[in-house]
């Protein structure tokens, strides 16, 4: 598993001109013209709706294409101070290179600097390459206890939080050299 030159990466937010792009992440939208169209649909929309305080979503470049993004939503609980991670998608030849690492933590940096204090995520009970790599990055079960009926009345799903002032892991800057941007 080979890391990523940082010199060849770039976290911005996206705009209209990504949405291609962003719709071919979906491995389904890959298959087929109409699910391709329906998530660029979807897309489209959801770019749109992260233009509010509550919603964004960031997009990582490698080499000057996009190779993934990030989506994030603020609870709806105005007093839970709490951000989730809706979706993360990375292109399937570039997992497993520090992309998906390095696009959380800027957005686990930008939530904080928004006031945020816990990001939560499901995650699939069947997946757990995905637990593995959220518990890497100190994401831990459980949580508020919302979160924990959540996750025991869910056969599919648990939940997963991070606290980002007890937690401060999230904030170092990895070794390999990657230039955090820092986006608000």
């Amino acid at each position: 598993m080979s890391k990523i030159p940082p010199s060849s990466v770039r976290v911005r937010h996206p705009g209209e001109k990504d949405i291609n792009a962003l719709a071919s992440l979906f491995s389904d939208a890959r298959k087929d013209t109409e699910t391709f169209q329906k998530r660029h649909q979807l897309l489209y929309r959801e770019i749109q709706i992260s233009k509010s305080p509550h919603k964004f979503f960031l997009l990582i470049e490698y080499e000057g294409s996009v190779a993934g993004f990030i989506r994030m939503a603020r609870s709806k609980n105005p007093f839970a101070r709490t951000w989730w991670i809706a979706g993360l998608e990375i292109y399937p030849d570039l997992k497993r290179k520090g992309l998906g690492t390095y696009l959380v933590k800027e957005a686990l940096y930008a939530v904080y600097h928004r006031g945020c204090t816990r990001v939560a995520l499901k995650v699939e009970k069947t997946n757990p390459d995905a637990r593995k790599f959220y518990e890497a990055l100190n994401f831990k079960k459980g949580g508020p206890l919302f979160a924990r009926i959540i996750s025991l009345c869910s056969r599919r799903k648990d939940i997963l939080m991070i606290d980002l002032d007890k937690n401060r892991n999230w904030l170092n800057r990895p070794q390999n050299g990657y230039k955090y941007m820092g986006i608000k």
